[in-house]
């Protein structure tokens, strides 16, 4: 694991980066593959996909938006889904998701899940959940999955951390918005931690473990991502 987002970098831009242009897709794209062709190299950015930079950013900052009730779990309008994700797909770095533009706060969350369910190698990567699905519960421990977690690719670290940090900042609006860490978990545990495996059955049988995983990353985003 890199020790900072700048060693990161370095690596990252001393190797081929793809152009923007010859990207035919946002969604469904590689994520370090997409960072390093959204990522200038001459800036020191989070380096976390535009599309969770742009959901969030209007999410945190849209006046009462993190107490909306069911946030993350209500569906939003599936038109007005498919139109946001059609804006970023022609001009990322310009999508407009203001109040004025889009007053559906659950449709830009449900692009948030669109974008990372269509990754295809999930934010946790599989060999990365296999290693954490291996732990005994008396092995569960936050100094563990941190040594684990670190192992990730450094693009899915820095996301995976962005994205916690902003799961537990929603779950301290949970008075009014009635997302708990646990209602979270059950919502992004199944995306961010998908099964290799495409039996149903083995998803099924492993759900309350990355349920369990989840939650402990959310609620020690700060011990298990800190430098």
């Amino acid at each position: 694991m890199y020790s900072s987002v700048l060693e990161f970098q370095y690596e990252l831009f001393s190797l081929n980066v793809p152009h923007m242009k010859y990207l035919k897709s946002i969604f469904g794209v590689d994520l370090t593959t997409l960072i390093k062709a959204t990522t200038p190299a001459s800036s020191v950015t989070s380096l976390t996909p535009v599309v969770l930079e742009k959901c969030i950013n209007e999410i945190e900052s849209r006046p009462h938006a993190l107490d909306t009730e069911g946030l993350y779990r209500i569906a939003g309008f599936s038109d007005t889904i498919e139109e946001i994700k059609l804006a970023f797909e022609r001009d990322c770095a310009h999508v407009d998701l203001s109040q004025e533009r889009y007053p559906d706060i659950h449709a830009i969350a449900c692009v948030l899940k669109l974008y990372l369910r269509q990754l295809p190698i999930p934010l946790v990567t599989f060999d990365i959940q296999t290693q954490l699905l291996e732990l005994r519960p008396s092995t569960i421990c936050v100094t563990t999955i941190r040594t684990i977690i670190r192992r990730l690719p450094p693009a899915h670290f820095y996301t995976l951390k962005y994205l916690c940090e902003h799961l537990l900042k929603v779950s301290q609006h949970s008075i009014r918005n009635q997302m708990i860490i646990e209602n979270l978990a059950i919502v992004f545990a199944p995306t961010i931690m998908r099964s290799e495996n495409p039996d149903p059955m083995v998803g099924l049988k492993n759900s309350k473990s990355i349920q369990r995983l989840l939650e402990i990353l959310i609620e020690q985003v700060h011990d298990i991502f800190s430098p």
